[in-house]
């Protein structure tokens, strides 16, 4: 179980994540979505102290995550983010072996942990692991990152964007991989997303997160999400993409036009990403 009470993060004068407070039950997923810049990676960073928090306390498994070093907390919590983040000279297997070798693990047990994540995600080991990362194609790349992350056993898995980058096809599947190993595994997985087909899909519980405060958390079904009130267009405020699926939402005021050709995007008040059209406007 992950309590967060009462978590801030201010840098300067400026708060980035405002008393947020929540508790993701074990072997469940929860979803984090919102904004660019609503707080939702500070958050998820807090969680394993890549990121300090200002104030509040996280625990886990009834332990505060301050009571380790934060290299060893590190090392006992999975973190997936987008683009994969393998390293370029080292092959598959060594990317995957990562943190059971800093673990100190024996070579017989590293080898059949990375033969059977590989195994899961439908990469032969003989073919695959002596691969570099500039071998593989994006969705596999991927896969090797996720497995990677999952190398040493964590009970919490981190993911910030993992499926951004990838094709809808290719997308898809990684997400049905990740919903059959969490089930396997039992592991405790918080996702961070700008999609919010992707958090329905995938979350048993979904935290809507705007200007550093958590605005819900809920089960998909609930009406607090599945109504989407945040949504709606308020003052100043409305859907990037006006798609039912988005949650991002401008941060000034409503825009002139969609950029063109004609309206180019600094003559707009389009935001500079839109997490649901996956495409930046500048």
């Amino acid at each position: 179980m992950i309590e967060i009470e009462g978590i801030t993060k201010r840098y300067d004068t400026t708060t980035v994540v405002d008393d947020v407070s929540m508790v993701i039950e074990p072997r469940t997923i929860a979803v984090i979505v919102g904004t660019s810049g609503s707080g939702k990676t500070t958050l998820l960073r807090m969680i394993n102290r890549l990121v300090e928090p200002t104030a509040g306390i996280i625990k886990l498994d009834g332990a505060d995550n301050r009571s380790v070093p934060g290299y060893e907390l590190r090392r006992s919590i999975g973190y997936a983010i987008q683009g994969h983040g393998l390293f370029p000279h080292r092959t598959v297997a060594q990317n995957i072996a990562t943190v059971p070798v800093l673990l100190g693990w024996d070579k017989d047990r590293i080898n059949a942990r990375v033969d059977e994540l590989m195994t899961l995600y439908q990469l032969d080991p003989q073919a695959y692991g002596p691969r570099y990362p500039h071998e593989l194609s994006g969705g596999q790349q991927q896969r090797v990152g996720v497995a990677r992350a999952l190398a040493a056993e964590p009970n919490v898995l981190l993911m910030d964007e993992p499926f951004g980058a990838l094709d809808p096809i290719i997308r898809t599947k990684a997400q049905e991989d990740l919903l059959a190993i969490q089930k396997r595994f039992g592991t405790t997985i918080i996702l961070v997303t700008h999609d919010m087909e992707e958090a329905v899909h995938m979350g048993d519980k979904i935290a809507v997160m705007d200007a550093g405060k958590l605005v819900q958390y809920a089960r998909p079904a609930e009406p607090a999400i599945s109504s989407r009130p945040w949504s709606a267009p308020a003052k100043g405020r409305s859907g990037c993409c006006r798609s039912d699926g988005c949650v991002t939402r401008w941060r000034t005021a409503p825009p002139r036009a969609k950029p063109s050709a004609a309206t180019p995007a600094s003559a707009t008040h389009w935001p500079s990403y839109c997490g649901r059209a996956g495409r930046r406007y500048r």
